[in-house]
């Protein structure tokens, strides 16, 4: 047995072998690796016996050499490759776009509010409403201001729930809504809501009916915006003889709701 030849590690003498008639095939030497040049050099500084001290020859010692410099390679690569696909998994975080944010003003045409009343236990009176102006102001998808009029003269009845063979017409209802016994259309021709705050999917302001303003809040606000047009709906119920709607059937068996129902819809653009 060789000198230091019980002390060879087997994968090493095998290597050596396969690679015998590799090495001839490729007459490069790696320099690329001044790592395991060092290890190399201090051996033979350390100890003057270098390839002698494991027992190899000196072909042996070549291959050998050849052997670490792949496998140390090899272990590169796949460092690489793993930090590569480490950055590819943070990619979606750090393209992330932010919601919408600016001033946009309300397209009137394409915006509306739907009431709703009912009369408990008998039928429901509904409608539409316009706007006549209004502006919403978000920052990130979020509302952080706004303000909107609407006009009370637009108002429209698009329910079915009349019996005009014994005068309750659509027309009748309309006239009522507009008089002083409860909206006085003639003399508070508009109605108007201011945003003060939001959290969520709620936002808090002054609404302000027959000239009498009180917080209140839309609930259940979703909003999208693409192409610069912002398209937001939420819900606002109110109780109407806060504001002095306060009109009440003289009929003891037919009771009007005090809340009033609201479904809002707005289409709106940058400015």
């Amino acid at each position: 047995m060789k000198p230091g030849g019980r002390f060879l590690p087997a994968f090493v003498l095998c290597a050596s072998r396969i690679l015998h008639g590799w090495h001839y095939l490729t007459p490069w030497q790696p320099t690329w690796s001044p790592i395991f040049s060092s290890l190399v050099g201090r051996l033979d500084e350390q100890t003057g016996k270098g390839r002698h001290l494991i027992g190899l020859t000196k072909h042996e010692y070549t291959n050998m050499k050849y052997l670490i410099h792949w496998l140390f390679l090899t272990a590169l690569l796949s460092l690489v490759s793993a930090c590569g696909e480490a950055k590819d998994a943070t990619t979606p975080t750090e393209t992330s776009e932010a919601g919408a944010t600016g001033t946009y003003m309300v397209d009137v045409a394409n915006s509306r509010v739907k009431w709703k009343g009912v009369m408990l236990g008998i039928k429901f009176h509904e409608g539409i409403l316009k706007f006549s102006e209004g502006e919403l102001t978000l920052e990130n998808g979020v509302f952080t201001g706004g303000s909107f009029t609407v006009d009370m003269a637009s108002m429209t009845a698009t329910d079915e729930n009349y019996q005009p063979e014994q005068g309750a017409t659509r027309e009748k209802l309309l006239r009522h809504l507009a008089s002083p016994d409860f909206f006085d259309v003639a003399n508070f021709p508009t109605a108007t809501f201011v945003i003060r705050a939001s959290e969520g999917v709620a936002a808090t302001g002054a609404l302000t009916v027959r000239g009498v303003t009180h917080t209140e809040t839309v609930q259940n606000i979703a909003l999208i915006e693409a192409d610069g047009v912002v398209k937001a709906n939420g819900n606002l119920v109110f109780d109407r003889k806060k504001y002095n709607v306060s009109w009440d059937s003289p009929m003891q068996d037919v009771i009007l709701s005090n809340n009033i129902e609201l479904s809002i819809d707005i289409a709106a653009s940058s400015r």
